[in-house]
């Protein structure tokens, strides 16, 4: 829909839209690495769903590193991957938002959409459009 929209108004082609779930990715990231004592630059947890608390679905089973979770821990690490921001205003005692982890993640896609220009190989979690689904691979 948010696709539709940004082309019917702004007269873009499919091609020249970008989407990301980077924050939730890099959210994810921090928070299992901190959990179970590994690189955050090692690890890679896939996140699919929307960007709105319980859309967001991380995929921690599909790890990367073949890290394993109790229910207990699977539960409590969704929650606060999916509500995460709200931890950093409640943080801030409502006078700010996560802006700092969204320049990061921003700098993050960024960074890797100019190494792939530049030939560089490498994998992130995207949007793909298909002209009856939108979703997240």
């Amino acid at each position: 829909m948010f696709s539709r929209l940004f082309i019917f108004i702004f007269f873009l082609t499919i091609a020249s839209l970008y989407g990301v779930t980077h924050l939730d990715v890099t959210r994810a990231k921090t928070f299992v690495s901190e959990l179970k004592n590994v690189s955050v630059k090692q690890i890679n947890i896939p996140v699919i769903g929307g960007h709105a608390g319980t859309t967001i679905l991380p995929l921690l089973s599909q790890n990367n590193l073949n890290l394993t979770f109790t229910d207990k821990e699977a539960a409590e690490l969704t929650h606060r991957i999916q509500f995460g921001g709200d931890e950093v205003v409640k943080a801030k005692a409502g006078k700010g938002s996560a802006t700092l982890s969204m320049a990061f993640a921003g700098a993050e896609f960024t960074f890797s959409l100019i190494k792939a220009l530049n030939g560089a190989s490498g994998s992130m979690n995207k949007y793909i459009f298909f002209p009856s689904i939108f979703c997240v691979v």
